[in-house]
């Protein structure tokens, strides 16, 4: 019995806690194509949970992406979001920017373009990753 008491409690504390994250990103899981504005706070908070794959923090605590650097143009539906990667060599920043592209493509609808790229100056390869 007190393993099914834990469990129920354990989806409680998710159920509340997905609860809590909705309402601080002040979405809920019926917004599919409803039209509804999307800006760079809400693409920003759809990013910042992702975890940085040689680190364990996510990308937001490591300040690989910043809601300065992500601009949304409403006119063209295209996101547009710069990344700067921990270090000036890093080998992960093709993974990052292919995992920030994914992210953004399962979640938001099909009409948006995305672009990503790494922030100008913060890479040796910047020019040849942002192909």
């Amino acid at each position: 019995m007190a393993f099914l008491r834990d469990t129920t409690q354990h989806q409680d504390v998710k159920m509340m806690s997905k609860d809590v994250d909705q309402a601080m990103a002040g979405t809920d899981d019926s917004d599919s194509d409803t039209g509804d504005e999307i800006d760079s706070f809400e693409i920003f908070d759809m990013l910042r949970h992702i975890n940085d794959p040689e680190h364990p923090l996510t990308l937001e605590k490591l300040q690989v992406i910043k809601h300065e650097l992500i601009s949304v143009d409403k006119g063209s539906n295209t996101i547009h979001v710069k990344f700067t990667p921990t270090i000036p060599n890093c080998s992960m920043a093709t993974l990052i920017g292919l995992m920030i592209r994914v992210k953004l493509h399962r979640c938001l609808p099909a009409r948006f373009k995305v672009d990503v790229e790494i922030e100008q100056g913060k890479h040796e390869q910047e020019k040849e990753i942002n192909k």
